[in-house]
């Protein structure tokens, strides 16, 4: 409760921000972005007066399924919102620029998946160290950033390469949020197995899009410009100490190019030897068991 009267007394003061409630009121002028506290049953809220505090019928856990849940359930309930998002409790919103960035996104595809883009590298296309190294469900390593607008197309030929949104904040346009998060499908499937929620939601965006030949738009929003979180060494820095490391991060990092995408070919040829060696120690085993009968 602490942590929520913290944030009452902050962003949602600011102009535009009303409670969720006031989105099926007769006049909601002024009103752009309507919030929740999402919790799970295993929660407990105290009486306290909490109206702006929703329970859904599913555990209270950060991997297993409560995000799924809430596109779901918003995407039905909430016919007059456009867009569905997601935010941690610890992130801070720059609600004018994402505002403006979804004002002035121009896309001919209703389908939108908005946030600040990430691969296995994170914000790159390539760096020093991987960030999600499990390859049951993180993106191949040569991926990359979707390619302009079209969150369906990399350029990199493998048809299983998506990218996912850095979980602080994403959202999706409501009609999307209803199909990827729909009852019984793969996202609901797949939330299960208990893997990382934000990159399960880009795995789920993406194989929606494939396999309803469904276009999907992604707005991907510069670092830190919609949204503050947490993340990274640098993220309880002064706000100036900060962006200064990363911009002399990001210089080392860009004067390393030729080296950084080298070691990206190394991991892609590994990873394909393992795959060949375990794909042909498969055939081989079916093919023992085969002659058994």
């Amino acid at each position: 409760a602490t942590m929520r009267s913290l944030i009452r007394s902050t962003w949602m003061q600011l102009p535009s921000v009303c409670p969720l409630s006031k989105l099926s009121s007769v006049d909601r002028s002024g009103c752009h972005i309507f919030v929740t506290f999402v919790l799970g049953t295993s929660s407990t809220t105290e009486s306290t007066g909490e109206t702006d505090v929703m329970t859904l019928p599913i555990k209270e856990t950060m991997n297993c399924g409560k995000t799924r849940a809430w596109f779901h359930y918003a995407a039905r309930e909430y016919p007059e919102a456009t867009h569905i998002a997601k935010m941690d409790m610890d992130a801070f919103p720059h609600w004018p620029r994402l505002l403006a960035g979804l004002r002035n996104f121009s896309s001919p595809c209703e389908n939108v998946f908005g946030g600040r883009s990430w691969t296995v590298w994170g914000h790159r296309d390539y760096g020093e160290s991987l960030l999600c190294r499990d390859r049951s469900f993180c993106p191949p390593v040569d991926c990359g950033m979707p390619v302009g607008a079209d969150f369906l197309k990399y350029s990199s030929d493998d048809p299983s390469c998506f990218s996912f949104m850095q979980g602080g904040l994403y959202f999706m346009s409501r009609q999307l949020a209803g199909a990827v998060a729909r009852s019984g499908g793969w996202w609901e499937k797949k939330s299960e197995d208990c893997q990382p929620e934000d990159i399960i939601a880009g795995h789920a965006v993406k194989r929606y899009g494939t396999e309803s030949n469904a276009c999907v738009s992604a707005l991907s929003y510069d670092s830190w410009a919609a949204y503050w979180h947490a993340e990274g060494p640098n993220r309880y820095m002064p706000e100036a100490v900060r962006i200064a490391a990363e911009e002399a991060h990001e210089e080392s990092l860009r004067a390393r190019l030729p080296e950084l995408k080298a070691l990206r070919a190394e991991l892609k040829a590994r990873y394909d030897k393992e795959d060949a060696l375990k794909a042909a120690a498969e055939a081989a085993e079916a093919r023992r068991q085969r002659q058994k009968r």
